[in-house]
């Protein structure tokens, strides 16, 4: 009987923890619960701080930045005028064709036999191929003294003298000799597409900074930009535009202008018979 007691004493001692809306503590520590509310509390603290941080970073990079493009086309460039009292002539111009690696908006530059380096902001307003053609049709025609070059399509009643086809191999700035470049193979039939006239492979390059007679407005814009072609390769390194694009197109306008004379002689020696023809 004396003993009864004393047991019930020590499980009431050793399950102090029992029962519905107890709290288990150890001896001389916070309550469990009160723990686990500290972790909970630290860690969405510390989510908050990093969600805050992130906010912070991503307002900085979305932020708008300017747009450093820049817009270039090919221009004609005027030629000498043609022989006095030559009758016009209807030249057919066929569709251009280009390689597939100029076919593309930005300006591309040879950088090595194999390697080329595409601008990350100086780019055609037009399309290089549209461009060409036009620029080459503009410059046949004051070489020619005639308005008459149709550019493909044009219709099977349209009377030609001559019909031009050209196959461009290499168009763009050539940086490791600081020239801008042109391959092209070319051929001239008759005004039915038929007979071939004559036919070649032309390849021209112009320096970037010493073009004789460059469209006026090209030359401006080069004139202005060259106290800052010092700085041009860093800043093309940096991503923004380089100065020096000014002078490549300039540089592509004249050496597109040097094509169309020599297209130009082939059609007056061909069609107009200025000298004997080969067999």
């Amino acid at each position: 009987m004396n003993g009864r007691p004393r047991r019930l004493r020590r499980s009431r001692a050793a399950a102090p923890c029992r029962g519905a809306g107890r709290v288990r503590q150890c001896a001389g520590s916070v309550p469990v619960r009160r723990c686990a509310a500290a972790v909970v509390v630290r860690q969405c603290l510390g989510a908050v701080l990093i969600a805050l941080a992130l906010a912070a970073a991503g307002c900085s990079a979305l932020s708008p930045s300017p747009d450093r493009s820049r817009f270039f086309f090919l221009t004609p460039v005027a030629a000498t005028a043609p022989p006095a009292g030559a009758a016009p002539l209807a030249l057919g111009l066929a569709e251009v064709s280009f390689p597939a690696y100029l076919d593309r908006a930005e300006l591309v530059t040879r950088i090595a036999a194999n390697e080329i380096q595409v601008s990350a902001t100086d780019r055609w307003a037009e399309p290089l191929a549209a461009s060409f053609t036009r620029v080459l049709a503009m410059d046949l025609e004051a070489r020619l003294a005639t308005h008459e070059v149709v550019r493909s399509p044009w219709y099977g009643t349209t009377r030609l003298d001559g019909v031009l086809a050209v196959v461009v191999e290499q168009f763009e700035a050539d940086g490791a000799k600081g020239c801008a470049r042109l391959v092209a193979r070319w051929s001239l039939r008759d005004g039915a597409g038929k007979r071939l006239l004559r036919k070649g492979v032309t390849t021209l390059e112009r320096p970037f900074a010493a073009t004789a007679d460059p469209p006026p407005a090209a030359a401006a814009q080069a004139t202005a930009r060259a106290a800052g072609a010092a700085s041009g390769a860093g800043a093309e390194r940096a991503g923004g535009p380089s100065p020096r694009s000014a002078l490549v197109v300039a540089a592509l306008s004249q050496v597109l202008a040097d094509f169309s004379g020599e297209l130009a002689a082939a059609v007056e020696q061909a069609v107009r018979g200025t000298e004997e023809r080969p067999r």
